[in-house]
């Protein structure tokens, strides 16, 4: 997701991801003896005031 500022506006929030400490966009890799484990969170799209991810 691109966030760019408008003209009112002098910075763009990021949006947490519910129930999580992740923002989207953000991904985090952690590697372990059994492979990689990855967490990400992804902006899928808005239904009225709600937005998925």
């Amino acid at each position: 997701m691109q966030c760019s500022s408008f003209p009112l506006y002098t910075s763009c929030r990021k949006l947490q991801c519910k129930g999580s400490n992740l923002f989207i966009g953000d991904v985090y890799e952690n590697q372990s003896s059994k492979g990689c484990n990855i967490t990400s969170c992804l902006y899928r799209g808005y239904l009225g005031h709600t937005i998925l991810s």
